[in-house]
């Protein structure tokens, strides 16, 4: 188009869609629901200098035979019944607005936010793909809730059930994983995971926990979850890939939850509060666990930690100020405090959906859900 003149042209898109049903090459609903959102993510972000309209095939199933492709690509089943993609497209358009672009090479903070919800507990955040979050808090009856941003909008609460203690903690290993822990009533650590098509149920993981959890992930298939033990002492249990193992101690005195991530194959780093109110830090470089570090500040809830590259640490505190105050190792040296402002009644929750990008989440003075992210 660019050799022939063309280049003030702008390419349609005249067909986009997914199928459901049986069919080998069918996916899920929630699957279907996700490449709408994914089409509009992209046509409007990657694509946008030469993009015109996006249709989608179709509005409705043509009949009701799901082993039969061709039936079954409508945003509607044939009986006008509304999949979840239907949903998605609506919030789509009527979003009016488009996806956050990345901003790998520099950014700045954005103000604080309001999303809405009656939050009981701090947040455990989750993402698997560019411009999607998965947030999780406890409610007043010890319930865990779910919202997600899905590039453009974000979802509805949902509720996952379970009676939780504490803060629930929340790490992806895959495109479409999620996996979700927090402290049962009995102190016991519960497990609750999403596999791409629905939420398996809670699994008892057992031990006695005096904090909610922490998790982070360095391989497909790895988890490493980390908890206060009654006597204050940070406990580690961790999945194979085949298998949990029992808990281990790490020593510390701490208080409140922990946080934890991975910047890298084999890599784990863990914060915590400690009884001087100090920020710790521990970690696992493939081979040992290093001893507790300390880095100063004054907490007043445990802290948070995201990582968007290798050797990158961003970790996140309430002061006792309330305010939110930011912390970060740029792979030479420990840099902040920085503060933040907000005023904060939990712990925070943060995470990274690509280079240069963090998202902040925590609970407000009205009980509602905030964020702050940089990018």
């Amino acid at each position: 188009m660019l050799t022939n003149g063309d280049n003030t042209k702008k390419i349609w898109g005249t067909e986009s869609g997914a199928p459901t049903g049986t069919a080998s090459q069918a996916t899920s609903e929630a699957g279907q629901a996700q490449s709408i959102s994914e089409y509009y993510s992209g046509w409007n972000t990657t694509y946008a200098a030469f993009t015109g309209p996006l249709l989608v095939y179709k509005h409705r199933d043509d009949g009701t035979n799901p082993a039969d492709l061709e039936q079954n690509f409508g945003l509607l089943h044939n009986d006008f019944s509304p999949k979840p993609a239907y949903a998605t497209f609506m919030q789509l358009m009527s979003a009016g607005s488009l996806p956050r672009p990345a901003n790998p090479s520099g950014g700045s903070w954005s103000g604080w936010g309001p999303l809405g919800g009656v939050v009981g507990s701090g947040t455990g955040v989750a993402s698997w793909a560019v411009n999607r979050l998965d947030v999780f808090a406890g409610s007043s009856d010890g319930t865990l809730q779910h919202t997600c941003w899905v590039a453009t909008f974000w979802c509805s609460w949902e509720n996952l059930g379970g009676t939780l203690v504490g803060d629930p903690a929340a790490a992806s290993w895959a495109a479409n994983r999620i996996d979700v822990f927090g402290a049962g009533v009995d102190g016991g650590l519960r497990h609750r995971w999403w596999d791409g098509v629905q939420w398996a149920g809670w699994e008892d993981l057992g031990g006695q926990l005096s904090s909610g959890p922490a998790v982070a992930s360095w391989a497909a298939n790895r988890l490493d979850v980390f908890a206060r033990a009654p006597d204050g002492q940070l406990q580690h249990k961790w999945w194979t890939g085949t298998a949990w193992s029992g808990w281990e101690n790490l020593g510390g005195v701490l208080v409140g939850n922990p946080a934890a991530v991975s910047w890298g194959p084999n890599r784990i780093d863990v914060f915590a509060r400690g009884t001087d109110n100090q920020l710790y830090h521990q970690w696992w470089d493939g081979t040992h666990w290093s001893g507790w570090e300390p880095l100063g500040g004054v907490l007043a809830f445990g802290p948070a930690v995201a990582s968007w590259a290798a050797d990158r640490l961003d970790v996140f505190v309430s002061g006792t100020d309330s305010q939110l105050w930011h912390k970060w190792w740029d792979g030479t040296g420990w840099r902040g405090y920085e503060p933040l402002g907000g005023v904060l009644t939990s712990a925070p929750g943060a995470v990274s959906w690509a280079p240069n990008q963090i998202d902040v989440f925590v609970r407000g003075t009205d009980n509602q859900l905030w964020q702050k992210y940089w990018g």
